[in-house]
Formats: structure tokens, sequence, C-alpha cells
């Protein structure tokens, strides 16, 4: 099984994502997308000419404008198209691993009380005026997703995503031998923690490639 970690938007992670591809010859290619994602990469795929998307929302596009220092960037992210546009034309099972838009949304009623959304909102202002730093693009995004879930309930929430992926990640082991997953870099380590059995690090997260 090979995990791969990369930002979404970084253009740069569409190429590692064919050489992890190319390299590893997987029988499974695994998103940390919900399952609503795959029909709309299925369609941009597809589509010739591609169709013009609305522009992203403040936050997406503040964090976009950060990671421009280290190279182009790219909505939508090029990691799932590369990833999704490789398994369609190798003809390799594609899967979702994240939590659905509902169960996304019963967790964050569940863990995120008042006073997270209050802090949230200061965080997100704080964010969109002052950005974060980062030695690379995976830095950056580490040091961004330490900043925005901060709150105990939003950090909650992440948890309860790499569970779940780590568990779908189990579950399509049982039938293939060689899963190349394509990860958010923030929520690798954490997958990998429960992959191997060893508690979920409830910091901040490394960002790479790694074997399991």
């Amino acid at each position: 099984m090979l995990l791969v970690g990369t930002v979404p938007g970084f253009t740069l992670d569409g190429d590692r994502v064919e050489q992890a591809f190319e390299a590893f010859h997987p029988d499974c290619v695994a998103l940390g997308v919900p399952s609503e994602d795959l029909a709309v990469l299925d369609q941009l795929a597809k589509a010739n000419p591609k169709p013009e998307l609305p522009p992203p929302d403040d936050t997406t596009a503040r964090l976009l404008e950060l990671l421009a220092q280290f190279g182009p960037t790219a909505v939508p992210s090029p990691d799932l198209e590369r990833a999704t546009a490789l398994a369609r034309a190798q003809e390799v099972p594609l899967e979702a691993l994240d939590v659905g838009d509902h169960e996304h949304a019963a967790l964050y009623t569940k863990h995120v009380k008042f006073r997270h959304v209050v802090q949230s909102n200061a965080i997100k202002r704080r964010l969109l005026k002052d950005g974060v730093e980062g030695a690379d693009a995976y830095a950056l995004s580490d040091a961004w997703d330490a900043a925005w879930t901060r709150p105990k309930g939003l950090r909650e929430v992440e948890v309860a995503r790499e569970l779940h992926m780590a568990n779908r990640l189990r579950l399509l082991a049982i039938g293939h031998r060689r899963i190349l997953a394509v990860l958010p870099a923030p929520r690798l380590a954490g997958i990998v923690a429960v992959l191997q059995g060893t508690p979920i690090e409830t910091g901040p997260v490394a960002s790479a490639s790694s074997q399991a």
C-alpha cells in the first residue's frame, strides 16, 4: 500500500501522483475525498473543453495565494484530476475514502460547539490577513491546517476523518494488494498512525509519502 500526501491545488503534486502511479502499478486508486466527489472528477476528466469553474471561497483562495510562492496552483486540484485520469485510462478501480457530506455534517454538529465557531471565525480573519509561513508547500499546508484546526471540536472532526479513511483502506486491502492512496497531506500522519495501530497525533502532522 502506497500512501501519497498531497496539497490540494498544488500543481506539482499532479506530477508526483503520476510518478507514483507509474512506479507502483496499483490495482486500486483511493482518493481522500467523499464519494460524491468522484462523479464530479469523472465529469471534469471527460469534459472537452474544460468547464469554467466558479472561483474558490476566500480561505481557499488565500491558501492558494500562499502556495504560489512554491509553484503553480490550480482548481480543481491537479493531484485528484491526474489520479482520476490515470485510473480510468488504465481501468484501475477508483475509490473514495473520506466521509460523505451528510456524515461530515453530523460530525461537525457532534463535535463543534458555539465557542469553537467563535474561535474559528477569529482564526479565519487572522489567516486571511496574515497567512502562515512554511519552508515548502507541505510545511505551509501543515501550518495552515494546524491554525485552522486549533479549536478542539474542529480537530476532533479531522481525527474522525482520519479514522474513517484508515478503516476504508483496511477494507479495500482485503480485495487489493497494491493500493495507491492520494491523501490530504495534513491527514497523512494520522491515517498512518491508525493503520499502524498507534495513537493518533492531536497536533500538526508532517506530510510525506509512506508505505504501509
